[in-house]
C-alpha cells in the first residue's frame, strides 16, 4: 500500500468485511496536498496551487497555477471557474507566487491570462483594471 491507500474493516450486523480504500484529492490524484502550496493573490481574487507533477503530465502541460478557490476580484468577475489552470500571466509562464507577482508587475492597465481547464478548452482573458 501507498501513503494515501489503506485497509480497513467494516462491521455491519455482526459480519465483518475488509476493504482497500484510496484516498484521492478533488482532481483524482493520489499525491499529499499541503496547505502551505496554497496562495492567495489579492488583487486577482484566486487562491492558487502549482500544479503537481502527476498533473502536468495528466494535462500536458510544463507547468502552471490551479485556482483552488475564487474571492470577489477579476477573475471571479470574469466568470473564471475553480480548477482553471494559469499557464501564462502577460506573456510570462507562472509556475510559483514569485512568478505571478511579477508578471503581475509588468503591466498596471491590463491583466492578460492564458491557459486552461482540466477538460483542454484553452483559454485567454484580458483584463482592464
Amino acid at each position: 500500500m501507498n501513503k494515501s491507500s489503506f485497509g480497513t474493516i467494516i462491521i455491519r450486523n455482526g459480519t465483518s468485511r475488509s476493504f482497500d480504500v484510496e484516498l484521492r484529492t478533488e482532481d483524482g490524484s493520489t499525491r499529499i496536498v499541503s496547505r502551505t502550496d496554497e496562495f492567495f493573490n489579492e488583487r486577482l481574487g484566486v487562491t492558487f496551487s502549482p500544479l503537481s507533477t502527476e498533473e502536468r503530465n495528466t494535462y500536458d502541460l510544463r507547468g502552471g497555477l490551479k485556482v483552488v478557490s475564487l474571492d470577489e476580484g477579476l477573475m471571479n468577475k470574469g466568470g473564471i471557474r475553480t480548477g482553471f489552470i494559469v499557464t501564462s500571466v502577460n506573456g510570462y509562464a507562472v509556475n510559483s507566487k514569485s512568478e505571478l507577482e511579477s508578471a503581475l508587475s509588468e503591466n498596471v492597465e491590463r491583466v492578460k491570462i492564458s491557459g486552461e481547464y482540466p477538460d483542454g478548452m484553452r483559454v485567454t482573458f484580458e483584463f482592464g483594471l
